[in-house]
């Protein structure tokens, strides 16, 4: 089994907070690495067919919204939930959404 390998990174460069994906960086974004969080791709896509980044927020049922903090450590939770038809949908990430981190089932 194969696994495409991409990157997002959340962005402060210059107080302009955002996503960027890796196609879209360009040489003026990576002046500092400083300024960049980098999340993967984890090869699962939700409901809606929307890639599962770390960092992303997803909605399990049985479990509730739940964080994706790193890919091997929740290998196991996302295919469970994949395998049971639990894994709803992304509702949201660490960076654009904090007020979800409260409601997370493991923050």
């Amino acid at each position: 089994m194969s696994r495409e390998i991409e990157f997002r990174a959340w962005s402060t460069f210059h107080d302009k907070k955002k996503l960027i994906y890796l196609n879209e960086f360009t040489s003026k974004d990576l002046k500092s690495c400083d300024n960049w969080k980098v999340m993967q791709y984890t090869g699962f896509v939700d409901t809606n067919g929307i890639k599962i980044f770390e960092g992303d927020v997803v909605h399990i049922s049985g479990i509730g919204n739940y964080v994706v903090k790193d890919i091997c450590q929740d290998f196991d939770i996302l295919v469970n939930a994949i395998v049971e038809n639990d894994l709803n949908e992304i509702v949201g990430n660490i960076y654009e959404n904090k007020e979800l981190i409260t409601e997370v089932k493991n923050g």
